[in-house]
């Protein structure tokens, strides 16, 4: 019984670490507020669905961030970071191969994400940050409705 005991704490341990990584929950499904800052510092304000709640739902949502016009080189989501690279063709055509960069951070309730694209030696740079508000099964569930934190009604 001690030898079993023994056995399932060192599994305990060594599962908690690295060999299954050390990242947080993944944002859940809901809706929320979005902050992009541009180069010229401008910021944008508004809300967003995003249907997330699980791995999957969230390298689906990072993947989405190339287009279709996007070949992709890297792709990575692990410790609460992720990184998807690739090159990518303007949709119409005019620069084609521009390197195009989206890193960033996510903790159970935030995502953060920076973008760089390279077009014509100069670096262009923007952010975003989503904030979750509250949970929803679509873009429009929530709205007027107790789905809604009281503070946000």
């Amino acid at each position: 019984m001690k030898t079993w005991a023994v056995a399932l704490m060192s599994l305990t341990v060594a599962c908690s670490g690295s060999a299954f990584g050390n990242s947080p929950p993944f944002p859940p499904k809901g809706m929320y507020a979005l902050v992009s800052s541009r180069p010229s510092g401008a910021e944008k304000h508004s809300e967003q669905f995003l249907d997330l709640g699980g791995r999957q739902q969230f390298e689906a949502f990072i993947a989405k961030m190339l287009n279709s016009n996007c070949k992709r080189t890297v792709f990575e989501v692990k410790d609460g970071t992720f990184a998807i690279e690739g090159t990518c063709d303007t949709p119409e055509g005019d620069f084609r191969g521009l390197p195009v960069k989206f890193t960033g951070t996510w903790t159970e309730n935030s995502i953060d994400v920076d973008n760089e694209i390279t077009l014509m030696g100069a670096a262009i740079r923007t952010h975003r940050k989503y904030t979750f508000l509250y949970a929803a099964d679509n873009a429009h569930s929530g709205r007027n409705s107790g789905n809604r934190p009281a503070a946000q009604r």
